[in-house]
Formats: C-alpha cells, structure tokens, sequence
C-alpha cells in the first residue's frame, strides 16, 4: 500500500506493490486462498487496506501496524533500490 516511492527506497523483501489508490482496480489480482500482508510507511494507509480487503471477502489478512518504518526499527531485513 505504499506509494511507488516509498516501495523503491524501502520495502520488505519480495514484497508486490499496490498502491491504496490503485487496490480497487486490482483487488480481484490477489490471491483469496493464502495469507495476505499489507504495509506502508507508517501503518496508516495499510490499516484502510486491510480493512477495505475484509469487506471485499477477504479473510487472511494481516496488517503490519508501524509499517515499514516499524519493520526496519526492529532490525528486521529491508531491500533498498539502487537510485534511478
């Protein structure tokens, strides 16, 4: 759920991007019978994803409250694109 952006300089590794304004348009491209983890920056706009993917009958969800920032705070791995 984060922006393009936010993905390219830091993300949690093999991770897809789509952004939450783009989640109505390819929501019918995720997987319904496996787990699904959603995060951004922060945990804000996850939050409105996760709970947008609970309405459309989605039921393994998981949103990484914090999000990435909380993720590379713990010392966890994170993938940084090389600059464009």
């Amino acid at each position: 759920m984060t922006t393009e952006q936010e993905w390219r300089e830091k993300r949690i590794g093999e991770s897809a991007n789509i952004p939450l304004t783009r989640l109505g348009r390819q929501i019918e491209e995720l997987p319904r019978d496996r787990p699904i983890g959603v995060h951004c920056s922060s945990g804000y706009r996850a939050a409105i994803a996760a709970s947008l993917l609970l309405a459309a009958g989605f039921r393994q969800i998981s949103d990484l409250v914090g999000g990435v920032s909380a993720w590379a705070s713990s010392r966890l791995e994170t993938v940084v694109s090389e600059p464009v």
